[in-house]
């Protein structure tokens, strides 16, 4: 699910756009935006919790942060 989410991202993200280029695997996109994607996709799982009951939608979420974590990993060793 998270090599999914991954290609998800990748193929939305790989153009040009305000933040960069790419998604959070691009050097060429600064930290300070990937602390905010990283963080705005935490803040859904928190929402998510606070939804009682709603389990595929908090697995959701925790995958796509799972995502975007592995992505600024990437970026890393890159």
């Amino acid at each position: 699910a998270i090599d999914d989410e991954r290609d998800a991202q990748a193929r939305k993200w790989d153009r040009p756009h305000p933040w960069g280029h790419g998604d959070c695997s691009s050097p060429a996109v600064d930290y300070t935006v990937k602390v905010a994607v990283l963080a705005e996709e935490v803040g859904e799982v928190a929402r998510a919790v606070l939804d009682v009951e709603h389990t595929d939608r908090l697995r959701t979420e925790l995958v796509q942060v799972a995502a975007v974590a592995v992505a600024w990993l990437e970026a890393l060793s890159a």
